[in-house]
């Protein structure tokens, strides 16, 4: 079955799967050797991505701001508190006050950092709350609402983030959610399109990336358009008909310390780090989703307002993630 009718898009689960694998190369790959490992798709700008298309159909379901703000989180709450205890456990009270704090700045302040993932968990809860507030006013939540969005954001990059790497990071997963956000508007018709077209635009923004001549902000939006691509594919491609297990967010949010306990304090290097790192990460990651975050999400409903019998009979409609 190509089209999702309730929401779930289990092709999206195996890509965020695919892109918290990517990120858990990239980090050990850097762990080990020092050097950046170059892959195509930039994966947190491709998860942010899947954000964008897949939040304004969880807010759509749910029952007003508050019933939203609970499911997110239900939804990002209990790994990231496993994962700050994790920290505490492995390097101490200090350590983990210093990673909480990395992560509520949004990567602002650097220092006694042991999650260095966590800054984007951060952003994308500001890129929440304010998907929120535009469907506060319900005539506000159009395309041309998100374009200006978009606007703005660029211009606010043109004032103050070149040069500065932080607020340029932010800026590529502003200009990926946004993305995702018109392709929510779109999303019946992405699903009709012919992969044959998807991959000659991603080939061709993936081009434009490595070889064109760029300032850093069309870089950077192009960029955003790969991942935007390699998202509307999955949208395109028949869906599969299997269950995917979220391991995804797990698996970026515990790999860091581990790796900061195998190769800072152990100093682990080589083969022997790639085989302690990935089974332990993908082991955590599968009980933390198994014993916490999947109960958690079953009390996702628990702010809903009563309904009638009538209206129990109806489903209700969940996105994935």
């Amino acid at each position: 079955m190509n089209r999702s009718t309730d929401g779930r898009y289990p092709n999206l689960d195996i890509l965020r799967l695919a892109l918290a694998l990517e990120v858990l190369i990239l980090h050990t790959h850097a762990f080990d050797t020092g050097a950046v490992l170059w892959l195509p798709i930039h994966p947190v700008a491709a998860f942010v991505c899947i954000s964008g298309l897949l939040i304004p159909h969880s807010f759509s379901t749910s029952n007003g701001w508050p019933h939203f703000a609970f499911k997110r989180l239900l939804r990002v709450g209990p790994a990231l508190v496993l994962a700050l205890l994790l920290v505490t456990v492995l390097f101490g009270p200090t350590a983990a006050g210093g990673t909480f704090l990395f992560y509520v700045t949004a990567g602002l302040t650097g220092s006694s950092n042991f999650d260095g993932p966590l800054w984007s968990l951060a952003v994308e809860e500001v890129l929440y709350a304010g998907h929120a507030l535009t469907r506060a006013v319900r005539k506000l939540w159009r395309v041309e609402t998100v374009a200006l969005l978009f606007i703005v954001s660029c211009a606010l990059y043109a004032r103050f983030a070149p040069g500065h790497q932080n607020l340029e990071r932010y800026f590529r997963l502003f200009s990926a959610f946004f993305l995702g956000n018109v392709a929510s508007f779109y999303r019946d018709r992405l699903q009709r399109l012919k992969p044959a077209w998807i991959v000659v635009a991603f080939a061709t923004a993936l081009l434009l990336v490595n070889f064109g001549e760029l300032s850093r902000m069309m870089y950077m939006i192009s960029d955003s358009i790969v991942c935007a691509t390699v998202v509307v594919f999955a949208l395109a491609m028949p869906q599969v008909t299997f269950k995917v297990h979220d391991i995804s967010y797990g698996t970026y949010v515990y790999h860091a310390p581990l790796l900061a306990l195998f190769v800072g304090r152990f100093h682990i290097h080589g083969w022997l780090l790639w085989l302690m790192t990935v089974p332990s990460v993908l082991l955590l990651a599968t009980l933390s989703w198994f014993l916490i975050e999947r109960r958690a999400l079953r009390f996702k409903n628990a702010v809903r307002k009563a309904r009638t019998p009538k209206d129990q009979e109806r489903p209700v409609l969940e996105s994935s993630g």
